[in-house]
């Protein structure tokens, strides 16, 4: 997402230049392409949000890291909903 944002500011002059010679494909663009990356940022803010989330759930103690425990005892209650394949965990 920051590779495109920054190649579209390097191009910025251009773009603008192009607008300002009254082309109107450019300018429609141009505004569909912000619209576009401000709708992609959104979603993005949304994931990262989900996921950490998610993250916090399963760390139990609240230390920021999760451990092989707290993985192993995310595993048993996603396996006791029959959720995924169950199996002896592996050793820590």
């Amino acid at each position: 997402m920051e590779e495109i944002e920054e190649e579209r500011e390097e191009n910025r002059q251009v773009i603008e230049d192009v607008k300002e010679g009254g082309d109107r494909t450019v300018a429609m663009l141009d505004g569909k392409v912000s619209k576009m990356l401000a709708n992609l940022r959104e979603e993005i803010a949304q994931a990262e949000d989900s996921i950490g989330r998610g993250l916090r759930a399963l760390d139990l103690d609240g230390d920021g890291m999760l451990s092989h425990a707290e993985l192993v005892h995310a595993m048993q209650k996603v396996c006791a909903r029959g959720r995924a394949p169950c199996r002896d965990p592996p050793p820590p």
